[in-house]
């Protein structure tokens, strides 16, 4: 089954805090939760999810990309209490309605969690921002079991979408230099390197 792209719902915040960190974007100096509720109180259209209730890919069927793939190997309790694929090399270690982005009528009220059998799971994630001038991609992540299926391709047109429609003419992102993989793959969504030094500064620890 295809992976549907709809809007972060607080029911989700769970999932998606176990998939980020399945991800491997949970980092000791992120407070990852108070992201999203500063993203809640703003911008929070930009805020996407996928979400699965299939098990392709998990059981040495042949996965969406034509890859055959091993049984997964059992999944294991994270910090933020949901079940968690082991984690494999990630997608991205960064990095709604009304605007291109609609619910499916067969979404369920809240996402179950990263894994488990016979039950809708949050297979990927994306927060954008839009800071009055242009837009921003955070957090981009799918499930390890799930990437190169194009889900991580569609979080991102779902999001250039919602965007666009938003008024925004320009997106950036950041990607550490030596993550070649993760450059790669924006890359081939037309995002191109312009060769710019990231200066920051911490205001608050």
């Amino acid at each position: 089954m295809q992976a549907r792209i709809r809007p972060y719902r607080e029911a989700d915040e769970a999932a998606v805090l176990a998939l980020w960190e399945a991800a491997g974007i949970d980092r000791p100096w992120l407070d990852l939760r108070a992201e999203i509720a500063e993203k809640l109180r703003r911008d929070r259209e930009l805020f996407l999810v996928a979400e699965d209730d299939s098990q392709d890919g998990q059981d040495g069927r042949d996965g969406q990309d034509g890859l055959r793939r091993p049984p997964a190997p059992p999944s294991r309790a994270g910090k933020w209490g949901a079940a968690l694929t082991p984690p494999s090399a990630p997608l991205s270690r960064s990095a709604g309605e009304g605007l291109g982005v609609r619910e499916s009528p067969s979404s369920p009220a809240g996402a179950k969690g990263v894994g488990g059998l016979g039950q809708t799971r949050l297979v990927g994630a994306v927060m954008g921002a839009y800071d009055g001038r242009r837009g921003w991609v955070y957090h981009l992540a799918v499930a390890p079991d799930r990437q190169r299926q194009g889900i991580g391709r569609r979080l991102m047109a779902a999001l250039e979408e919602a965007m666009a429609a938003a008024g925004i003419s320009k997106v950036n992102l950041q990607v550490r230099a030596d993550n070649a993989v993760v450059v790669g793959f924006y890359e081939k969504l037309g995002y191109v390197d312009e060769h710019l030094t990231s200066l920051a500064k911490r205001l608050r620890q």
